[in-house]
């Protein structure tokens, strides 16, 4: 069975991403422009750094280009899971699509509030609002504070903006929640069947234990006489309590993990 793992560009092009983040970077400028006076050639803030930030995610977020491209990641997510669902059927699995539809849509909801003022917040806000109030504090000009955030958002030739790279991984988690409901329900149905699971997806630097364990140690398939030890390593990096060999496509090997777990079948 071929498995096809979501692909950041299918989600979002290039052209959106730049539109989004030029949006974001004139949202803030004006609102850094009206939100600061020169005071005895000292820079200083008229309102709150958290006020700047939410009125220019609001603009962003009322934005054209941000609805059409939400609506478009919608509508490639559900593709994703879609095609999941008929390479289970085409290979002899039955799977309704109508039991599948609101628990995907839960799914990708959750992922969806990430991408809101509160869900941005920890990740993405707060460094912004953290990096006006230290340009203010370093007595740097307008002009500099407004570069530093133009960078901070969209990169510069050396290094990829905070905004792609917070979008990106958010839109993979929500593809992958999707899928992974898919998966799910093939496990719970055919669970007596399955002889293991595919790991999908490659490591990175920051990679757990219990991944590269799988991909390197087991070659990518977690069968059930694996998973004592692969538990054993997981309980010891993360694994979320309670997970059980048959949950593996839904809780995975830990939080935030990247990977998924296609269920093998005999």
């Amino acid at each position: 069975m071929e498995i096809k793992i979501p692909n950041f560009d299918d989600l979002f092009t290039e052209k959106e991403i730049k539109e989004m983040e030029r949006i974001l970077n004139e949202a803030l400028e004006k609102n850094i422009i009206n939100s600061t006076n020169v005071v005895n050639s000292v820079l200083e803030l008229q309102n709150s750094t958290g006020e700047i930030v939410k009125k220019s995610l609001k603009e962003f977020y009322g934005s054209k280009v941000y609805k059409n491209s939400i609506s478009r990641y919608l509508i490639s997510v559900k593709n994703f899971g879609d095609d999941r669902m008929r390479l289970y059927n085409d290979n002899g699995m039955d799977l309704e699509f109508s039991k599948v539809n609101n628990p995907q849509k839960i799914a990708i909801n959750e992922y969806l509030d990430y991408y809101t003022e509160n869900g941005l917040n920890a990740k993405f806000n707060q460094p912004l609002r953290e990096l006006i109030y230290k340009s203010i504090s370093q007595g740097i000009s307008q002009t500099e504070m407004i570069d530093k955030l133009k960078k901070y958002v969209a990169g510069g030739k050396d290094e990829s903006g905070k905004l792609k790279s917070y979008i990106k991984n958010v839109a993979l988690q929500g593809a992958d929640a999707y899928t992974s409901i898919v998966d799910q329900k093939i496990t719970d149905k055919y669970f007596d069947k399955i002889t293991g699971y595919t790991v999908v997806g490659s490591l990175i630097d920051t990679s757990s234990p219990q991944c590269e364990y799988c991909v390197k140690n087991l070659k990518r398939l977690i069968s059930k006489d694996d998973w004592v030890e692969v538990e054993k390593i997981a309980k010891k990096n993360g694994l979320i309590e309670g997970t059980t060999f048959k949950d593996l496509p839904t809780n995975k090997l830990h939080y935030q993990c990247r990977h998924s777990f296609v269920p093998k079948l005999t």
